[in-house]
């Protein structure tokens, strides 16, 4: 008995410590069990986010463009039939990356096109029932992408006036939207891909895979799910698919990744990584706090990118359309004034035909700082000013500065960008057409202003053509403009520099 105590006692410690070593190495393995679930149920978020803030910069891409096409239609509205083709030429010339241009009817029959129009196939019946239910719900039209010699194309489809349709073939390796979702790394093998409705690749950073369906395994495993979404592929080279809509024409933004590259070791790692990593569950879970805080980081600058303009760091259309349906609330609730100076910079396009677009976009820079410069020197933190894209500009006032401030701002922005500007060894001088609008609730205060800035293109133009022709009514005409005009139609007004 005595021998059975001491051995008892002697064994007792050892089973003590060999029980609390199980235990905790079960409790740790189920802690790493527990911190890689969560690890991995919030880098499958962040992922989820990721995609939507791209499906973000995606459809604020897409929606500049059909806004800069919209511009070109509206000028078309005047222009003769017989001087169409002509005037769709110009657009197409005007529009970067497109190929050619067409006025469709609403039966889907050609009403006119530029050079190149045949390229499409002349299947504008179909371009016009794809794109018509999208008009109708307030939406840009964006056929799927098209193949055209070869070329991969998609036709961005905007109103023109009474039933017809304006729509404008662009080359998708002529689009400048792969560098906004090349700005952010995703791993080694991540891959951002845009793919229109039929699952053929819009956009990718991977040149060679635009125009092709996006891979048969990553759509099967898509399939089916609500968006936004993230899921696994099955087969031995598995990868991670987070798929978010754009917002536009059955569009959305796929993000992949091959699976073991994004959860990591803690996932795809052996048994011995994972009894390697137990010591370091302290560090790791500081570590993934850290991560975690970096990856909100990066993505709260993405989805600041989805709202200023990626050139001059302005607000881009998307901001300055919700500060704009903001201020008209303000205006229609409580009667407070507005004024919108539409600005487009006259003689860029030849700078840019002349010089290259490398010293077209320092100009832009240039123009926009000037620009700042005299909206903050004239109303000081109490303005929008934004760069709608190309060579457009806006600037949104608010009373108490709408109405006294509109006119004199105008003739300052003139002022700014009539001296010349030194880009590297050339000097630039361009000049800018201004048009002022005043919110009404019953208008649209853009489309005013815009059009107002057309008038002033047109008054400009009459004065310099009566001083051209030597005749006496050059001096009257330019003495009746004196820089400000009244356009037709109460809320309008016109300035120039």
């Amino acid at each position: 008995m005595r021998r059975v105590g001491h051995l008892v006692r002697r064994v007792a410690p050892i089973g003590i410590v060999l029980v609390l070593v199980v235990g905790a190495g079960v409790t740790a393995l189920q802690a790493a069990a527990s911190a890689t679930a969560k690890q991995e149920a919030v880098h499958r978020s962040d992922r989820v986010a990721l995609s939507e803030a791209l499906a973000t910069l995606t459809k604020g891409y897409l929606g500049q463009l059909a806004a800069t096409e919209q511009g070109a239609a509206a000028a078309l509205a005047s222009v003769p039939p017989a001087e169409l083709p002509r005037a769709l030429a110009v657009a197409v010339d005007q529009l970067r990356a497109a190929t050619a241009a067409v006025l469709v009817s609403d039966s889907g029959g050609l009403v006119a096109g530029s050079a190149g129009a045949a390229g499409l196939g002349g299947d504008f019946r179909m371009i016009e029932a794809e794109t018509r239910p999208m008009l109708a719900s307030g939406q840009p039209g964006i056929t799927p992408v098209l193949d055209v010699g070869g070329v991969p194309t998609v036709v961005v489809v905007v109103p023109a006036g009474g039933s017809a349709l304006l729509g404008v073939a662009y080359r998708l390796d002529g689009l400048s939207i792969a560098s906004y979702v090349r700005r952010l790394t995703i791993g080694r093998g991540g891959v951002s891909d845009v793919v229109d409705r039929n699952g053929v690749v819009f956009s990718s950073p991977d040149a060679g895979s635009v125009g092709r369906p996006v891979a048969a395994a990553v759509r099967a495993a898509l399939a089916g799910a609500a968006r936004p979404t993230i899921t696994q592929t099955l087969g031995s080279d598995q990868l991670v698919a987070a798929a978010a809509p754009v917002g536009f024409a059955g569009y959305e933004l796929v993000v992949t990744q091959p699976a073991p590259e994004f959860y990591g070791a803690l996932s795809h790692g052996d048994t011995t990584a994972r009894w390697a990593l137990l010591a370091l569950l302290v560090v790791a879970a500081a570590a993934l706090l850290v991560m975690h805080a970096r990856r909100q980081a990066a993505l709260a600058a993405v989805a600041d990118m989805a709202v200023k303009d990626a050139l001059t760091g302005l607000p881009n259309r998307m901001a300055f359309s919700d500060a704009l349906d903001d201020a008209m609330s303000r205006h229609r609730r409580d009667g407070i004034d507005v004024a919108l100076l539409f600005c487009d910079l006259d003689g860029f396009k030849q700078v840019n035909d002349r010089l290259g677009h490398g010293v077209g976009d320092r100009l832009l820079v240039a123009v926009a700082d000037r620009l700042r410069e005299a909206v903050d020197a004239q109303v000081d933190g109490h303005a929008v000013l934004a760069r709608l894209g190309g060579d457009e500009f806006t600037v949104l006032l608010e009373a108490p500065h709408a109405t006294p401030h509109a006119q004199h701002l105008a003739g300052r922005l003139a002022d700014a960008l009539a001296q010349p500007f030194v880009i590297g060894s050339d000097e630039v001088r361009i000049g800018v057409s201004v048009g002022i609008a005043y919110a009404h609730p019953d208008r649209d205060l853009l489309v005013e202003a815009d059009l107002s800035m057309y008038r002033t293109k047109a008054m400009r133009r009459a004065v310099r053509e009566a001083e051209a022709s030597g005749t006496s009514g050059a001096r009257e005409a330019r003495e009746a403009w004196g820089g400000i005009a009244t356009f037709p139609g109460p809320g309008f007004q016109a300035a120039g520099g």
